[in-house]
């Protein structure tokens, strides 16, 4: 079977963008981020959006799922098990936005309305956690 051509989709509209000239595919193996590099984009998200954790983002859930990760690694647990124990962080974090006003991003424009619904990057970083620890193989 051969692909003809692959197109980005915006999300929010569901509409094409456009083909992508180039696609390069890796095995899933190659993708295990070290932790310096995880903070590292925590730190670039923090600095661009002028956000931090409390300003109900997706940092309010990724930061405490890298702290229990990064934790739970260095007690020595197993890869699963400390991946299932930051995404369980991770979506309690997520749920605790709900109470939260956005301070940043998007939902911040809906100010007050913004209390009574989760955020949805901290909810999308639960997702993305719980993913891994899914599918992470055990040792």
């Amino acid at each position: 079977d051969e692909v003809e051509a692959i197109r980005e989709m915006d999300p929010l509209r569901g509409v094409s963008r456009g083909s992508m000239k180039r696609v390069t595919l890796f095995p899933a193996s190659h993708y295990v981020t070290p932790a310096n590099k995880l903070r590292a984009a925590i730190e670039g998200i923090k600095q661009r959006g002028q956000a931090d954790v409390g300003d109900k983002t997706l940092l309010d859930a990724l930061v405490p799922a890298t702290d229990t990760l990064e934790e739970r690694v260095a007690a020595g647990d197993p890869m699963p098990s400390a991946l299932a124990r930051a995404a369980e962080t991770a979506r309690a974090s997520a749920e605790a936005t709900t109470s939260m006003l956005a301070k940043r991003g998007r939902a911040s424009y809906t100010g007050e309305r913004s209390i009574g619904s989760p955020d949805a990057g901290a909810m999308g970083v639960a997702v993305m956690f719980e993913r891994l620890a899914a599918e992470w193989p055990e040792a």
